[in-house]
């Protein structure tokens, strides 16, 4: 998961048919329900240390709450923990491992502690093996520690760096996954750049999966909103399109907005968490 994800919407795709059909709104998960994505981040609960007289450049503000929300999640939750969005990994995922049908050298862009690096490695053909690429070294630690106890280290590659500016090595990529991700670069400019290095990595035949976590909001108990802090504010709308532009050509497999909301108690009053999850996965002509 990084570049990563704030507090984002809740949702349990098992217990909702993957928060239901497109564009269909949402009832809130019951509470026995696993997170499946992370929750939308309250701009309440971010503030950084200091005296307030100096401007913080909004997108450092979102990045460094970035990274102390997964570090704190990691140190209190792991892999397959229940109630928390590393219980199992998404669905869209395990599906589409389906569609590589021989080895492959696949990639997990934002892979945090392997929530799918782990079952990607399990569930691609023999001999395949996966490049885990994340910012946080902490989160990549615990990673190398959990495909150790799968016995899967000899098929995983952790490389500590921002995607951002962070290249293919080669242009080998069999399958790109980038779950809560791509979202949280500094621009729109440097959303698309990625997304054109990952066009440009993969076979002929290859696949890329793409989730992301759009239309970030917060609604109060008396219907006051304000966005999310993230370091790349993206409408559903907006990102499709440019998944859309960016893999023309290519054979879409899934291509859907799915609208999510929660509603959490906070200092004695109730607040609604709202957000949309794009679910895109598209493959290279042979």
């Amino acid at each position: 998961m990084l570049l990563l994800g704030l507090s984002k919407a809740w949702a349990t795709h098992e217990a909702s048919a993957e928060f239901g059909a497109a564009g269909r709104a949402m009832g809130n998960p019951p509470a026995s329900a696993a997170p499946d994505v992370e929750r939308v981040q309250s701009v309440e609960m971010d503030v950084l240390p200091g005296d307030g007289t100096v401007a913080i450049d909004e997108f450092v503000r979102a990045r460094r709450e970035t990274i102390r929300y997964h570090e704190a999640l990691y140190r209190s939750a792991r892999l397959g923990t229940r109630g928390s969005w590393l219980a199992h990994p998404h669905p869209l995922v395990m599906d589409s491992l389906g569609l590589v049908t021989r080895p492959v050298h696949a990639y997990d862009l934002g892979a945090g502690v392997g929530r799918h690096t782990l079952p990607m490695v399990a569930g691609l053909p023999s001999g395949s093996r996966v490049t885990a690429v994340d910012l946080i070294p902490s989160a990549l630690a615990s990673l190398v520690e959990n495909a150790a106890a799968a016995g899967l280290s000899d098929r995983v590659e952790a490389v500590n760096a921002d995607l951002e500016s962070w290249a293919f090595p080669a242009d080998d990529a069999g399958l790109i996954i980038a779950f809560s991700a791509l979202e949280h670069v500094s621009s729109l400019d440097a959303f698309c750049a990625i997304l054109e290095r990952c066009r440009a990595a993969t076979i002929p035949g290859g696949v890329n999966l793409i989730g992301i976590v759009a239309d970030r909001e917060e609604v109060s108990s008396s219907g006051a909103r304000r966005a999310a802090l993230i370091e790349l504010s993206l409408s559903g709308e907006q990102a499709l399109s440019v998944l859309r532009r960016c893999f023309t050509g290519w054979e879409i497999h899934v291509d859907e907005t799915n609208p999510a909301a929660v509603t959490e108690e906070r200092n004695g009053a109730q607040h609604e968490l709202r957000s949309t999850l794009i679910k895109f996965v598209a493959q290279a002509p042979h």
